[in-house]
């Protein structure tokens, strides 16, 4: 078996009868970015911050429909 690893993932695979198979997959990005708060929402939440507490910041956010990296609602 041989495992290239770039943008695309591919696999070369030797069976035991002599047969041979190739597979290519997009890699996944890191969690790291897949997981960032978006720019737009830590903007606004830096704005807010200045005069509001957490439950203040969270109702505009979440009315807004924006979420956490983790794609969760603010609390």
């Amino acid at each position: 078996m041989t495992l290239l690893v770039d943008e695309q993932v591919n696999i070369h695979i030797r069976w035991r009868g002599g047969r041979t198979q190739s597979l290519s997959v997009t890699r996944p990005r890191p969690m790291s970015v897949i997981r960032t708060t978006p720019a737009q929402v830590m903007a606004l939440m830096n704005e807010l911050l200045e005069t509001a507490n957490d439950q203040q910041i969270a109702g505009p956010l979440n009315e807004l429909g924006l979420a956490t990296g983790a794609v969760n609602p603010s609390h």
